[in-house]
């Protein structure tokens, strides 16, 4: 492992990540059961275990005093689990609220649209049965296309940084005590 790239790893960690949101979004339904999620939660936990030693390994290599490693270590799992799942959640909660209102509205004027015989019709059963549970399956569909989307291109991009040609392109960033000395530098 210690061979590969540094972006070799992240694409397969987000490589991960896609199977994950591709296996999610063709399987998710509101009726399935746990049983069937088992390869998907495997396929997350693979790019977690994939994506976190490669963190670790890249801020190993820019940090070589210990103290200050496990001070970006802290850092870093303070951002990633308070703040990161409290943005990951408020984002997802954000989408599923807009997709769901949204598909509602949308499909939800069909109803109204169609000759209905309410003498025979139960209303109430067919809007918690069946309407809300194919709107929120709908909904979860969009949510999970939006990330296919998102792990695609992050795969499809840290794949091509592997490439040497590609990768010897690209602007290198300076280590921090290079790049402190040459902005204090400017400002006196």
């Amino acid at each position: 492992m210690k061979k590969w790239k540094v972006w070799r790893l992240f694409g397969i960690g987000f490589g991960c990540i896609l199977a994950y949101a591709l296996l999610m979004y063709v399987t998710i339904d509101v009726q399935v059961g746990y049983e069937q999620y088992r390869l998907a939660i495997f396929l997350r936990g693979a790019a977690y275990a994939i994506l976190a030693p490669t963190l670790m390994w890249s801020l190993n290599e820019s940090i070589h005093d210990l103290e200050q490693f496990f001070m970006g270590l802290f850092i870093f799992n303070i951002l990633h689990m308070y703040l990161g799942c409290a943005v990951g959640y408020g984002f997802y909660t954000t989408l599923f609220n807009h997709l769901l209102s949204d598909n509602m509205s949308s499909y939800g004027h069909y109803i109204t649209a169609t000759r209905i015989d309410l003498a025979h019709f139960n209303f109430g059963e067919f809007m918690d049965g069946y309407f809300l549970r194919s709107m929120m399956s709908v909904t979860l569909k969009q949510a999970y296309g939006f990330v296919i989307w998102l792990a695609g291109t992050l795969t499809l991009l840290f794949l091509a940084l592997d490439i040497p040609a590609v990768r010897t392109n690209v602007m290198k960033v300076p280590r921090w005590p290079v790049f402190a000395i040459e902005y204090l530098a400017k400002k006196l």
